[in-house]
């Protein structure tokens, strides 16, 4: 949106509603900035006091935090950049904001798709520990990483090309790179929700039907409803192209402005939460990891034990095995 000063008056009614939507989103955006600070900080954090040495996987973890709560900031001093030329342009008619404002929207785009990419990354990681050894999900996980890679990387040339030629007419590319998005979490969220089918159903077969969840369901479940919910906002977004102006300049332009960092509040949630949920003891398990590969065990002819194996590792991939026998557990 840009101004439309008269002659007149400094402002006219248009002005002050742009204004208006200016204040509301830079509320919004102070807001999510914010809890993406506590929630990397407190990853991050968590994460060091694991061990970053003997654990590349942490490393990176700690590495795509970092990056994509630096990207955010860009984001947020950019979008600050943009609103302020303009008002710079009315105390000063001969100045023209045209340039700066080109260069603030494409720098935008640019840390956003490293920022969606390594997301992305994440969460096809996370599934892709569940089913180590399993062909066919992790064919589809690296599927899902080259499309997402290809598409951000398309999206960013369409991006930047309309900017520079300044061109803000809809063009049906511009749907590319949310469905990719909601494509790949959606993948990723049901093979989570296979994996959660097939350990209930293993749970059944050797303790029946339990009360209540065990952890490692809890944190699976987390997982599924927190892949559906982060898919809400990119749903939103797809009907810029198909529905009235109003809603694309009140709907679609906040989910502009939400969306980078929502792709970071999500990553580390769940980072986080699977860490503190792995601390917590359990009645059938007392310590899980989250990440690790689920192998169900056929049942022993003359035991009644569980074995989930190879744990491989914790949320960084070091190697644990666990038992559980009777309703007790041992990490070996």
């Amino acid at each position: 949106m840009q101004f439309q000063a008269s002659n007149s008056s400094l402002l006219i009614d248009s002005d002050m509603a742009i204004l208006q939507g200016w204040f509301t989103e830079i509320a919004v955006e102070a807001s999510l900035f914010g809890i993406e600070i506590l929630l990397t900080a407190s990853t991050i954090l968590l994460l060091y006091q694991q061990g970053l040495r003997k654990s590349p996987m942490r490393s990176f973890l700690v590495a795509a935090c970092a990056i994509m709560c630096f990207n955010s900031a860009i984001t947020v001093v950019s979008n600050r950049v943009f609103h302020i030329v303009q008002i710079q342009s009315l105390a000063n008619p001969a100045y023209d904001p045209t340039e700066a404002m080109i260069r603030a929207q494409v720098l935008v785009v640019v840390v956003s798709r490293i920022s969606y990419f390594l997301g992305d990354l994440i969460v096809v990681w996370r599934t892709w520990i569940l089913f180590k050894g399993e062909i066919l999900p992790q064919r589809i996980l690296l599927f899902c990483i080259v499309q997402a890679l290809g598409c951000s990387i398309f999206d960013a040339f369409v991006a930047i090309r309309a900017f520079l030629i300044e061109d803000d007419s809809y063009s049906p590319t511009q749907e590319i790179f949310p469905a990719s998005l909601i494509f790949t979490t959606l993948v990723a969220t049901l093979l989570i929700g296979y994996k959660t089918w097939q350990y209930r159903q293993s749970i059944k077969v050797h303790l029946g039907n339990l009360n209540r969840k065990s952890q490692v369901e809890q944190i699976l479940v987390l997982l599924i409803e927190s892949g559906i919910l982060y898919c809400i906002p990119w749903i939103l977004t797809l009907p810029t192209g198909f529905v009235s102006e109003k809603y694309t300049n009140s709907v679609g332009e906040f989910m502009d402005v939400i969306t980078p960092h929502i792709e970071v509040i999500y990553p580390t949630t769940i980072i986080l939460l699977s860490h503190l949920y792995r601390t917590q003891e359990d009645s059938l398990l007392s310590t899980i990891s989250l990440s690790a590969p689920l192998e169900f065990a056929a049942p022993a002819p003359s035991s009644q034990s569980i074995s989930l194996t190879p744990v491989n590792g914790t949320l960084d991939g070091d190697k644990e095995s666990q038992e559980v026998s009777g309703g007790n557990s041992a990490m070996v």
